[in-house]
Order: structure tokens, then C-alpha cells, then sequence
């Protein structure tokens, strides 16, 4: 059975939940865009489709922040963020659902009340008015319609999505085994090995 790693290069166990401050002359890509490291896998998990089957997610960081048993903690401390972070978008989605329908539930009846009138006034005072006129005026009605349930249809349609998408990457992260090792060693000039800090791994290595 052959194990694909997600690999991340973080300093600490907290920078893979808590972004780092902006730091462009940093050689860690975490430090670069100032983002969490389970903020960069999901982003990159999202925008390359890859099987995650026998995958692990290996976590990479200084020998000296690697302690005994750190390993299931950090695993348990990822299920726990994950699972979190999933309630709290479902709510976000519900929501979002909850005040687009408001919405354009509200705006739909200010139309129909506007196209009643405006009905009202084509077969009464207004019956005998140029149709030109008459044609302009429905066209305004139907633009000022349109424009206004756009905006609640559209956050109710596609809004959602982006955490929708977010919540599926996330299960698929809090699927993954946990591991942590040091930083790879790098090779001096004279052959001794020495460690380094590395940069953000190629997560997307096979």
C-alpha cells in the first residue's frame, strides 16, 4: 500500500491553526502569506482535486517543539478544529439561507404591490396614455424588478457554496492520519548533515 503525504513546514504546533504575522523575508510559506497551516492545505486541497486514499498528513516543524505523545495531540486538536469549524459554517450557511429568503420574500411582495398598481393605472387613469409611454414605464418596472431580487437570489444560490465546498475539504482533512516529524537535514558543504528550517513543502507532491 503506497502513503501519499500532504506535507506542511510549520515553526510550532499552533501555527497550524493560528496564522503567523506577515513576514515576507521569512523561508516558511506560512510566514510569507501570514496564514494558518490548515488554512493553506484546505486552500490547496480546494484548488487541486486529489485523492486523498492511504493519504497522511504530515506535519513538519523543528526537532526542538516535537514532544512525546505530540502526535495524537495534534491529531485530536486538528478533529477538533475540523469538526468545529464545519458547525460553525453550517450555521453560517443557514444563515445566509434564512436572511436571502427574508429578502426576497419581502422584495417579491413590494413588486407584486408596484405591478398591481402599475395594472391598475394602465386599465384606469393611464389607459389612454401613448403606448410608448405605456412600454417605457413596464420596462422600468421590470428592470427595477429584476435588479432588486437579483442581489437576495444570487446570496441565496451561491453564497453557500464556497462553505459548502470549504466543509467537504475539511472532512476529508479530518480523515487523514496525523503525523509529525522534524525538519528534513539538509547537507552542508562538508558532507556533515545539518538541520534547517524548511520551507513550505510541495503538498501537492505525489
Amino acid at each position: 500500500m503506497t502513503t501519499r503525504d500532504l506535507e506542511i513546514a510549520v515553526n510550532s504546533p499552533g501555527q497550524l491553526f493560528d496564522a503567523p504575522t506577515i513576514d515576507p523575508f521569512s523561508g516558511n510559506k506560512l510566514e510569507i502569506l501570514g496564514m494558518s497551516g490548515l488554512a493553506y492545505i484546505t486552500r490547496q486541497l480546494q484548488a487541486h482535486r486529489r485523492d486523498l486514499k492511504h493519504a497522511r498528513l504530515l506535519v513538519r516543524m523543528p526537532a526542538d517543539q516535537i514532544t512525546p505523545g505530540l502526535d495524537q495531540r495534534l491529531a485530536d486538536a486538528v478533529h477538533r478544529y475540523c469538526r468545529a469549524k464545519i458547525e460553525d459554517n453550517e450555521v453560517e450557511i443557514h444563515l445566509i439561507r434564512f436572511r436571502s429568503a427574508i429578502g426576497l420574500g419581502s422584495l417579491m411582495v413590494i413588486v407584486a404591490v408596484i405591478v398591481a398598481v402599475a395594472y391598475f393605472l394602465y386599465t384606469g387613469p393611464l389607459a389612454e396614455i401613448p403606448q410608448a409611454i405605456q412600454v417605457a414605464i413596464a420596462f422600468t418596472i421590470s428592470l427595477f424588478a429584476w435588479v432588486s431580487l437579483w442581489d437576495p437570489l444570487e446570496a441565496l444560490i451561491f453564497n453557500p457554496i464556497a462553505l459548502m465546498r470549504e466543509n467537504f475539504t475539511l472532512r476529508r482533512i479530518n480523515e487523514l492520519e496525523i503525523v509529525v516529524e522534524p525538519n528534513a537535514p539538509t547537507r552542508a558543504a562538508d558532507g556533515t548533515a545539518t538541520s534547517v528550517h524548511a520551507n513550505s513543502a510541495d503538498m501537492m507532491a505525489p
